[in-house]
Formats: structure tokens, C-alpha cells, sequence
């Protein structure tokens, strides 16, 4: 027999019973699991660094244009082919932080950390503001809220026409400013009225890559080549308009310039895409779709501003790198570059990838199998063609060579981004 208690207030009068007790306590309970979904702490602090960091660049180019408009010469506003950091150093060549290798010809200044936020010209900024007649209008020169060039969260500058960046970290601006800004770089913030200037800002290994989805690869430097790490997964071309994406279970007969998911590891299903975020796989693309339409080998196609669908010979390139006899890379036919393919995956059965370039056994669809290949090959496009197929270049678990051919362009294969050199 169930019984039902009550509580007394000091009154006398009845407050709750149990049940209505529990069901208060229920109630809380949903409510404070709601608030913290809804309300993600670590994103709002993100927002809230994110924030300071929009601001700041903000304030630091109104201090330029003011200092830029007072009639200076342009050479007082730094040195050409230099990149300013925000992160102090001991070394004005910034040596001593370990920075991505930036292209021949450019450099890397930093100030000390006596010096790195004043006004003077000592500072990050080689501008001597306080040479202003009415006097300087920074008190000290904003700096990154982390400013370390270990996780890409810090300022740089580049002088004359003035090239701004900062990283940003949260998921809401980095869908929204970083992507918006009609600059180079999809993971950072760019301000100023030179911004293709920041196209020598290095991208490989150290500012990760973020497509027009928001979703942040990163990339590995092989050879003189830039390479994404990981298979493009973006459901838009870079000006915003949709993929098509196939049926879940069918693949279009023709290349209508379509993607899908690639199979689960038993090749019975669509894998998940929580999965597929996670094992760092990408989506399949036909041609066309992987190209954005176009039939010019080294066109952008799905690749982030900056990056490129790589060319048959690039895809030579790298294998060569780690080719023992480099002149197998000549084949027309076959496989070929053996042993190459072992650096590029773990998963060959010898695979040791030694690369960085971190293959991942993602199969292909087709209409005729629209769920194959998964945990055994990958094929990546090139952006070659050959009559009404496209060139392609494969990677099998029983073979530490790679492979290379042509498919027709309705075959749905991996996407893998060159930087533009």
C-alpha cells in the first residue's frame, strides 16, 4: 500500500506532498540538463575570446588608416615580405616559436616581450603611433587573449596597405565572420585594404583550414606541397550553393554533380555521419561536383579560397616523395610508386604514413555498387580528364603501391585539397 506523506511549513499548513516533491525535483532536473545543452560554457567562452579578438582588429586598423591618412611615408609602417606576429619572441625572426615555413623570399618579425605592446614602434607593430602629432591613439597594442603560436590563436600584420588576421575559435564566428570577410582564410578573421596580401600567411601545419560548411581540417607539408589531412566534407561549393546529394540508396547513372556518404564498414549501409566526422573519412563526390562544374585541370572546385583540385602531376609529386625508385611513378598504367603507398596510410597492411597524409579507406559509390570498397581502398580525384572519364589515383589495403587510372565521372571518389602554390 502506497502511502502519501506531507510536509508541514513552520505555519502548520501543508507545503508539498512527496510526489508533488519529486516531480519538482524532476522538473529542475530536465530544466538545468536543458540550459547546459542549449548553453555550452566552452563556446561561450570561445565567443566571448572570439569577440575581443574582432574587436581588436578593428581597433588596430582604425589606428593604421589614422596613422596611414597623417601623410607618413609607407615605409614607416614596416618592412616589405614580413609578417608582424603578436607573440613575443626572443629572436626578432620569431626562430624561437616555431612557426610554419612561409614561402622563399618572406619572413617573420616579433618583438621581445618587453616590448611587444607598445606604441613606439618596438612593439608587434613596427608603427611608431606615439610620432603622431596629437599623440597616439592606442595606449598599448591589443594582443591575442591566448596569443600562442602553438594552438594559431594570434595576430599578424602586414605592412603598407595594411593586411590584418587572427584565429578564431568558436563555431559561431567561425560560421560567420571568418567565413564572411572576403579573405583568404576560412579559420581567421581578416581585416585591412590589401587582404590577398594574407595569402602568404603559411597554411600548412599551422592555421587550419575551414570550408563554407565550418568544417576545419588540417594539413600536413610534404615536399614543397601543402596537403589537407583529411577528405573534403562539405555539403556546398565554396559561393554557397548546395550539392546535390544522392538518394540513400541509389547513385545517379550520370555525373549530375552529386555526393554521398561513404559505406559503413560492413558496406551494408550509409555510414553515420557522426562516423564520418569522426574517422575523418569525407564524403564521395562525382566529378563534376568535386570540379564545381569546371574542366580545368588545377581548378579551385570544392577546395576552400587558396586551394585547388590537385592535377594528376601534382598527385606525382607526392607520390615520388616517398617512392624508392621514383621512376616507377611514369607508369601509364597499373600500379605504381610501390612502396609510396605504405607513407600515406596507416591502413595498408605494411602502411606506416610516414607522410602525415593520413589516407583513410573510404571506398566509392556507384550505380552499379553504391556501397563498396569501405576499410579496403580509397580513390581520390584528380582534376584531369581524360575524354568523358576523370583521372584518378587509388590506394589499396592489400598493397603498398598506388594505383592510377581513369573512371567515369559518375563514380563517386574521395576529395583530397592542394595549396595553391
Amino acid at each position: 500500500m502506497s502511502q502519501n506523506f506531507h510536509y508541514l511549513s513552520r505555519s502548520g499548513e501543508i507545503a508539498f506532498t512527496l510526489i508533488e516533491l519529486l516531480v519538482v525535483v524532476g522538473i529542475l532536473s530536465t530544466l538545468s540538463t536543458v540550459v547546459v545543452t542549449v548553453i555550452n560554457p566552452a563556446q561561450l567562452i570561445k565567443q566571448s575570446r572570439d569577440a575581443t579578438r574582432l574587436s581588436d582588429i578593428e581597433t588596430i586598423l582604425k589606428a593604421l588608416q589614422v596613422y596611414q591618412g597623417s601623410g607618413v611615408s609607407e615605409s614607416t609602417m614596416g618592412t616589405s615580405n614580413t609578417i608582424y606576429v603578436s607573440v613575443p619572441a626572443i629572436n626578432s625572426n620569431c626562430s624561437d616559436l616555431n612557426l610554419p615555413s612561409l614561402l622563399t623570399g618572406w619572413v617573420y618579425h616579433c618583438s621581445t616581450s618587453a616590448d611587444y605592446t607598445k606604441t613606439d614602434g618596438t612593439g608587434w607593430i613596427p608603427v611608431n603611433f606615439l610620432s603622431m602629432s596629437y599623440g597616439s591613439p592606442l595606449d598599448r597594442l591589443p594582443t591575442d587573449p591566448i596569443n600562442a603560436t602553438s594552438t594559431g590563436l594570434y595576430y599578424t600584420y602586414i605592412h603598407g596597405s595594411i593586411a590584418l588576421s587572427t584565429g578564431l575559435e568558436s563555431e559561431k564566428y567561425l560560421a560567420s565572420s571568418a567565413i564572411n570577410d572576403q579573405g583568404y582564410s576560412y579559420a581567421r578573421y581578416e581585416a585591412g585594404s590589401d587582404l590577398a596580401k594574407n595569402t602568404y600567411l603559411p597554411n600548412c601545419g599551422g592555421f587550419p583550414v575551414t570550408d563554407i560548411d565550418g568544417n576545419i581540417y588540417s594539413t600536413v607539408q610534404i615536399g614543397r606541397q601543402c596537403w589537407m589531412k583529411e577528405n573534403m566534407m562539405t555539403t556546398k561549393y565554396p559561393g554557397g550553393t548546395s550539392i546535390a546529394r544522392s538518394p540513400l540508396t541509389t547513385w545517379s547513372t550520370s555525373d549530375s554533380g552529386q555526393y554521398g556518404y561513404p559505406a559503413n564498414t560492413t558496406n551494408t549501409a550509409e555510414e553515420s555521419l557522426d562516423n564520418i566526422k569522426a574517422n575523418k573519412l569525407g564524403f564521395l563526390y562525382q566529378w563534376s561536383a568535386a570540379m564545381n562544374g569546371s574542366t580545368t585541370p588545377g581548378a579551385q572546385g570544392i577546395c576552400p579560397s587558396g586551394w585547388h583540385i590537385p592535377t594528376y602531376d601534382e598527385w606525382t609529386i607526392l607520390l615520388k616523395e616517398y617512392a624508392t625508385d621514383p621512376s616507377t611513378c611514369t607508369a601509364v598504367n597499373g600500379n605504381v610508386c610501390d612502396p609510396a603507398g605504405s607513407h600515406l596510410s596507416l591502413y595498408t597492411l605494411n602502411g606506416d604514413n610516414s607522410s602525415g597524409f593520413s589516407a583513410m579507406f573510404a571506398g566509392h559509390r556507384k550505380n552499379d555498387c553504391y556501397l563498396c570498397g569501405r576499410s579496403s581502398y580509397t580513390i581520390f580525384w584528380t582534376s584531369n580528364q581524360s575524354y568523358t572519364s576523370g583521372v584518378k589515383r587509388g590506394l589499396g589495403a592489400t598493397s603498398s603501391s598506388v594505383n592510377q587510372g581513369t573512371d567515369g565521372k559518375v563514380t563517386g571518389f574521395s576529395v583530397r585539397c592542394l595549396k595553391n602554390s
